[in-house]
């Protein structure tokens, strides 16, 4: 009589445990449905890099994990809440880079960096990040290449040119 009591208590207990779930614990592994979810669904995958006008030196692709991981760092420690009295325009021939994040769900945040003094996310407001904190993003540009080869390069430049030209 003890051994089937000890049963039935064994498996209630497999039974109710079987409701517990990775996903109760935070480590969510799906892909987000919409660009408002937080992380950790929102992975970014690669992050693609250009120089406008167009400079190959500096366009850039990164998909390893260090690579990705080193420039999400860099990025984050750009963003500051100093806004310029006046935002400046793209149009007055400035150059600029543009950084391509692509998540898991393949949606795409761009950024652009201007004039060495100025980082916005897509087309929101200017916030100044300083000339040494531009520096520090060339910097990383010049000490990691590439992740890919040159031909993949040049398609992701050309791209990026066509998409300029667009907006």
């Amino acid at each position: 009589m003890k051994i089937k009591v000890v049963a039935l208590l064994l498996v209630l207990a497999v039974v109710a445990l079987s409701g517990c779930s990775i996903a109760a614990t935070g480590l969510e592994t799906t892909v987000p449905d919409s660009p408002n979810t937080p992380a950790p669904g929102k992975m970014v995958e690669h992050i693609d890099i250009t120089f406008q006008p167009d400079n190959p030196t500096y366009t850039r692709h990164y998909s390893s994990e260090a690579n990705v991981r080193d420039f999400l760092i860099l990025l984050r420690s750009l963003q500051t809440n100093e806004y310029p009295d006046q935002q400046p325009n793209m149009l007055d021939g400035q150059s600029y880079f543009v950084i391509s994040l692509t998540y898991a769900n393949e949606m795409t945040q761009h950024y652009h960096l201007m004039g060495h003094r100025y980082l916005r996310t897509d087309n929101g407001q200017w916030r100044e990040i300083g000339t040494d904190n531009a520096k520090k993003f060339v910097q990383f540009l010049e000490e990691h290449p590439n992740d890919v080869n040159l031909n993949h390069i040049r398609t992701i430049s050309e791209q990026k040119t066509a998409m300029d030209e667009l907006n």
